[in-house]
């Protein structure tokens, strides 16, 4: 009788084990299959999504945007940040303007205290920007930016006047870049 039952138990598991064995091959074959789906789904997803666009700036809102931002971090400042708002524009300066900019910031370290308490801040926000002198297709752009500037010892208390800038703006390549601001 113990022979007849470690028979029925061995083939009892044998027929356990085929099953569960079945069962893991079905569902690995069916996660492949799905995850193969999912796969081509989001390949699909994706190329819907992300059309191929042109978008084309006109040469008037790339002025625009340069001037008001460039207005915008130059002339906003406090002289405990040793010229960062101007070195900061660099990249969209002429060779000239870089220039004039070095020789100004030289100057007025020379003409500074090394040991200035001073703590002058100015901030500038832009109102309008209009531009003067701009044909589309002309590699030259003069540039009125209209702001109001605050500015003082004490960043509590700033006063307040009304400022505009005109820069003048070449075409370099694809590029604008700022010539000359006053």
């Amino acid at each position: 009788m113990t022979r007849k039952k470690i028979i029925i138990i061995s083939i009892v598991f044998f027929l356990l084990s085929a099953l569960f064995l079945l069962l893991i091959y079905i569902l690995d074959k069916n996660n492949a299959d799905y995850g193969l789906l999912n796969n081509n789904d989001s390949q699909e997803k994706e190329e819907e999504v992300a059309p191929s666009y042109n978008i084309v700036i006109s040469d008037k809102e790339k002025i625009s945007s340069l001037s008001r931002g460039f207005i915008q971090t130059i002339k906003t400042y406090n002289n405990k940040t040793n010229f960062s708002n101007i070195v900061d524009m660099y990249p969209l300066m002429t060779d000239s303007l870089k220039t004039q900019m070095v020789e100004t910031m030289e100057s007025y370290l020379e003409n500074s205290e090394s040991n200035s308490t001073s703590n002058f801040t100015q901030r500038v926000h832009v109102r309008a920007v209009d531009l003067i002198l701009f044909n589309e297709g002309d590699t030259i752009a003069n540039v009125e930016v209209t702001c109001d500037r605050y500015y003082g010892e004490d960043s509590s208390n700033l006063s307040l006047e009304e400022v505009k800038y005109i820069l003048d703006l070449v075409k370099i390549g694809s590029e604008w870049k700022v010539d000359n601001i006053y």
